[in-house]
């Protein structure tokens, strides 16, 4: 991710910027002064590997900082959260403007730095100590021992690694935060903050409705006149997020549902149709069609039974018929 650097010159001088010569093609430099501000000397301003740009300001009461964080404003505004963007100051106070970017609008790649950083230093090789001689036998048979203690422990590892494989647990779908994806949405078309949790709440409070869309337009209707326009905006969002959502569980589903299936029926009769049977947990909607593909597959009633049984918890949410 390229890198914007926005340095108040008049707060940590050439020492804040001694180091850009390490910095990449993937940086980009601003540097803001006044003319009050100590001379920069070329040599720590000029590289061949990154882009620097200066900005003179007028003199006065906090000018480089307003006009180091307009600056900022113009960018996230551009370009949003597609780049990353550092201050580098020693004034902590801007930190409480990142904190209103973030709170209000959800950029959170802004960090503030006292030193553009230099290349990281190298680490040491270790030296190893020789075993003198006089006890080599003793220093033998120790780490004979050691191996034969880090043998058994292997052994002891690979055992309860192969005992948890066993164990199978199905880990709810990761879908997003439905009110912030609302709150993200309604910002990116420059709603104020007021409205954009208003209709953030909205939307949460109706999402497990059955027609969560007929709520939400109800209470549009009721706090906002018009309320057409803002309705058609926050129908946009929420379809966006339905299936982003439902997407995000079919993947996570299936991934379960192989795991589990590769895991627990690794072995004869089931080991050869393993596709087959990922293919009916996915697509059956009832217990009962789970039980009459098993069966289709196997005449042996115990097998099937013993199928049933193994994958009772990936279907335990369906309904029984």
């Amino acid at each position: 991710m390229k890198r914007i650097w926005l340095v108040d010159f008049e707060n940590v001088g050439k020492d804040g910027i001694s180091n850009i010569e390490h910095l990449t093609l993937d940086d980009e430099v601003h540097l803001f002064s006044t003319e009050k501000a100590g001379n920069i000397n070329m040599k720590h301003v000029f590289t061949k590997k990154t882009s620097v740009f200066g900005h003179i300001v007028p003199e006065g009461n906090q000018s480089v900082d307003k006009h180091l964080v307009s600056y900022l404003g113009y960018l996230l505004g551009k370009y949003g959260d597609e780049l990353k963007y550092i201050v580098v100051s020693r004034d902590k106070g801007y930190e409480r403007i990142f904190d209103f970017w973030n709170d209000e609008y959800g950029f959170e790649g802004i960090s503030r730095i006292e030193k553009i950083p230099g290349a990281k230093a190298e680490k040491k090789p270790l030296i190893q100590k020789t075993i003198p001689e006089a006890s080599e036998r003793e220093a033998e048979k120790k780490m004979k021992k050691t191996a034969a203690r880090g043998k058994k422990t292997e052994l002891s590892e690979k055992k309860n690694a192969d005992s948890e494989k066993k164990k199978t647990v199905v880990k709810p779908a990761s879908v997003p935060d439905l009110a912030e994806y609302v709150r993200k949405g309604l910002r990116k078309l420059n709603y104020d903050p007021f409205a954009v949790d208003k209709i953030a709440e909205f939307v949460v409070a109706h999402h497990n409705d059955k027609q969560p869309l007929r709520g939400i337009h109800n209470e549009l209707k009721r706090t906002y006149d018009p309320y057409e326009d803002k309705y058609k905006d926050i129908k946009k969002i929420y379809d966006r997020y339905r299936k982003k959502a439902k997407e995000i569980q079919n993947d996570d589903r299936e991934t379960e549902v192989r795991d589990f299936v590769s895991i627990n029926l690794c072995r004869e009769p089931y080991s050869e149709n393993t596709d087959r049977i990922v293919s009916i947990l996915l697509e059956s909607s009832t217990k009962a069609e789970v039980n009459r593909e098993f069966q289709k597959m196997y005449t042996d009633g115990s097998d099937v039974k013993e199928l049933y049984k193994a994958v009772k918890p990936l279907i335990s949410s369906l309904p029984s018929k």
